[in-house]
């Protein structure tokens, strides 16, 4: 699976304003995500770079840019449903603000044989409880928090990618 990440250094949003993260110090970067019903055995995922850029309209099966040696993050499936997962993407996240990396999406590889997950998209869905109340909001996304690499005081901002909702905290 191939995730297109190019709104986190392109600017453009789905909704709200645009952020630039480049030569900013990057706190934290996170990827959120929800695993569906599973049919799989549960086993690791190593979230991997592509090495070279692709396209969403093009990608296929037999097109499939090959993937770097480096393992970025990973995280393990439990194979139960709305199971959430915070992966730590901050040094991908960096790399990228640094202009250390070219930004050519990110892609999940089950390491195990066998291993398989579902996992919510960027679309929210969600589960609620039995009177109706939204219980938990089932998207992936990846949140960054950051502040300018000149500023001595810390001064922190929050930017959902998929939400696009921006928090700032002044410490």
């Amino acid at each position: 699976v191939f995730l297109d990440t190019t709104n986190v250094m392109s600017g453009h949003a789905f909704v709200g304003g645009s952020v630039d993260i480049r030569g900013k110090y990057i706190q934290s970067a996170e990827l959120h995500l929800t695993e569906q019903d599973s049919a799989h055995k549960t086993g690791t995922v190593e979230i991997r770079k592509p090495k070279t850029i692709w396209s969403t309209d093009s990608i296929t099966w037999n097109n499939q840019p090959a993937l770097e040696d480096e393992i970025v993050a990973s995280f393990s499936c439990s194979g139960i449903s709305n199971t959430v997962h915070n992966v730590d993407l901050t040094e991908w996240a960096q790399r990228l603000a640094n202009g250390e990396t070219e930004d050519t999406g990110l892609a999940f590889l089950a390491k195990e044989d066998g291993t398989g997950e579902k996992i919510n998209g960027p679309g929210i869905k969600y589960t609620f409880n039995s009177d109706g109340t939204i219980k938990q909001a089932l998207y992936m996304s990846i949140s960054i928090t950051y502040r300018d690499m000149n500023i001595k005081d810390i001064d922190l901002v929050e930017y959902d990618y998929a939400t696009k909702i921006e928090r700032r905290f002044n410490y």
